[in-house]
């Protein structure tokens, strides 16, 4: 082999090794995506006495819960709506995914979607309510414009309440309220243990703390009024006052929006009510 041939054949390896350890180094990985946007909702149509009635329209709905799922490997991610209804996932990995959303009392939806890589697909949606006999829920006085979660800088004076309504049975019915200072007022009216007014005093820091999950779980953005159609049921009011503001929610039989059973029992944790409450005499 010639000196000439020698030397072109070691510039072509030279180059050939060069490529090979370079351009591995230089190729950009696959950029992820993500996946955002915002659940609303509205009454489907149902049947009333006098013939087919529809209700409100639901401009966001907090706390619901969203799953992603991977259709190739499988993998499930999940995230909730915040207090206006948005949400969004980062470093998704471009493909084929299937998103579900679930909120009561709204019907679940599941829908595929395609994430393209360096890019935000939008996967808002509107559910709506259920209309299996027994499930159907009535939905009125729903926000015309959405609040935000900014909470006021002084909670002194909110006050927070929750009352629980009779039924065709043996239903604890009583009221408490809580007031920004730490004062807390509970009456007992049936199938509690302790019956009458009760007052007595918790740190006003639970207090403004419980005020601030309220706005944080979006309680400003519930409709105010769901209920079952039915005769025989509890309800449930909840409300909280601030600044010259009330804010109540009405909750009639299975029907709460989702979040809203978690903030009711945290307002009667707060309140530390389980004893006056739980172990109440009922009749047979």
């Amino acid at each position: 082999m010639s000196t000439l041939v020698r030397r072109v054949v070691s510039v072509q390896l030279l180059i050939l090794l060069v490529e090979v350890i370079i351009l591995p180094t230089c190729t950009s990985p696959v950029q992820p995506g993500a996946i955002g946007g915002r659940v609303s909702g509205a009454s489907d149509f149902y049947i009333r006495q006098g013939g087919l009635s529809t209700e409100f329209k639901v401009l966001a709905i907090p706390n619901a819960s969203i799953t992603v799922k991977n259709v190739s490997t499988g993998v499930l991610r999940a995230v909730q709506t915040d207090f206006s209804g948005k949400f969004r996932m980062e470093g998704i990995s471009p493909g084929r995914y299937e998103i579900s959303f679930s909120a009561r009392p709204f019907n679940p939806q599941v829908h595929s979607l395609i994430v393209k890589p360096g890019e935000t697909t939008d996967a808002s949606t509107r559910l709506l309510t259920r209309r299996e006999p027994g499930s159907i829920v009535s939905i009125s006085g729903c926000p015309d414009r959405l609040m935000g979660a900014v909470i006021p800088s002084d909670l002194s004076s909110v006050e927070i309440q929750l009352r629980r309504t009779a039924c065709y049975g043996p239903c604890p019915v009583y009221n408490i309220h809580l007031f920004g200072d730490g004062r807390i007022e509970y009456r007992g009216d049936l199938y509690v243990s302790a019956l009458g007014i009760r007052k007595y005093r918790v740190a006003s820091s639970t207090v403004a703390g419980l005020a601030g999950k309220l706005f944080e779980k979006g309680f400003f953005n519930f409709c105010a009024s769901y209920r079952q159609p039915a005769t025989d049921l509890s309800a449930v009011e909840t409300t909280i006052q601030f600044a010259g503001f009330t804010k109540t929610v009405f909750v009639y039989g299975d029907a709460a929006p989702e979040g809203l059973e978690d903030l009711d029992a945290q307002i009667e944790n707060v309140a530390n009510v389980a004893h006056l409450v739980k172990s109440a005499d009922r009749p047979e």
